[in-house]
């Protein structure tokens, strides 16, 4: 899976890149130095998931970094919240009129009213 690969590989580096790049991609560091009990476990189901020397790994962070590195798997790297996969954004693509007034016409059609 392309997800826990991505893991497996930042978790080969140091706390700090780790971090980093977790803020990187839209997951700040939270200093807490205790994980809340939905932290941990997300945290555990996450650790769950991981091959053995990847989990070791996981353990040796800081508290900080286990919970940006669980939240990036989870909220970022998995999340389903929608279709948001490459393949069915190209072919949503295809399927729209190459005419910018035809394509016009679909955003009216799916504008909603602001409520305040």
């Amino acid at each position: 899976e392309p997800a826990v690969a991505f893991v497996e590989a930042l978790l080969g580096k140091p706390a700090a890149d780790v971090s980093q790049t977790c803020a990187e991609w839209s997951v700040p560091v939270d200093h807490t130095p205790t994980l809340s009990r939905a932290d941990a476990r997300m945290a555990w189901v996450f650790r769950q998931g991981l091959p053995a020397e990847s989990q070791a790994r996981f353990d040796a962070l800081p508290v900080p970094a286990r919970r940006q590195v669980a939240t990036l798997y989870r909220e970022v790297l998995v999340w389903s919240g929608s279709d948001h996969s490459f393949a069915s954004a190209s072919k949503g693509a295809e399927k729209r009129s190459a005419d910018p007034a035809d394509r016009m016409g679909e955003l009216k059609d799916t504008a909603q009213p602001r409520v305040s």
